[in-house]
């Protein structure tokens, strides 16, 4: 289960809990075994955002490869062409463009990668506080209703007792 599918749990049995004297009873062992569910399941949600980084990762090392080739590539490309020329300076000037070209290329490519790259994990970062921040606001309001409902349950018990005791006394 995530983070979110938990709490609406919580909510629910808070919230579905049998009446007494108009407040909601809770069974404080699901109570607690949600909450325990609820942190097994953040560390899961932190796994996913470091799953997004390694992606990240996996981008630029395709993007440094694909440079690499594309520079293997025009270098063999100018020898060819040095070994067949008649000119060897028109065809050395050539072999100098095509490796210029070759160096641009692979300056976008790594440029690309990572911008790219760096939204990757600029999106990732925001998602996990995003989802961090909401499951911690509704589970500390969850945990304050829960809180307010045991109290006035508690105070209720308390005045049955006080008034027990005030029949005993009566009665002797």
């Amino acid at each position: 289960m995530n983070v979110l599918e938990i709490l609406a749990q919580l909510e629910t049995t808070v919230k579905k809990g049998p009446k007494v004297m108009g407040r909601s009873m809770v069974d404080a062992d699901q109570v607690a075994a949600l909450v325990s569910d609820l942190r097994e399941a953040l560390p899961q949600d932190i796994q996913k955002a470091q799953e997004v980084l390694q992606q990240r990762e996996g981008l630029l090392n395709q993007a440094l490869s694909e440079a690499s080739r594309v520079r293997v590539q025009a270098e063999e490309e100018m020898h060819q062409r040095i070994e067949r020329s008649p000119d060897s300076a028109e065809a050395h000037k050539h072999a100098e463009d095509i490796v210029k070209t070759a160096e641009k290329r692979v300056q976008e490519l790594l440029g690309n990668a990572e911008r790219q790259a760096k939204r990757v994990q600029a999106d990732a970062e925001s998602f996990a506080q995003e989802r961090t921040k909401g499951a911690d606001e509704y589970a500390h309001s969850i945990l304050l209703h829960l809180e307010e409902e045991i109290s006035q349950l508690l105070g209720s018990v308390r005045k049955g007792i006080d008034s027990i005791n005030q029949q005993r006394e009566v009665r002797a």
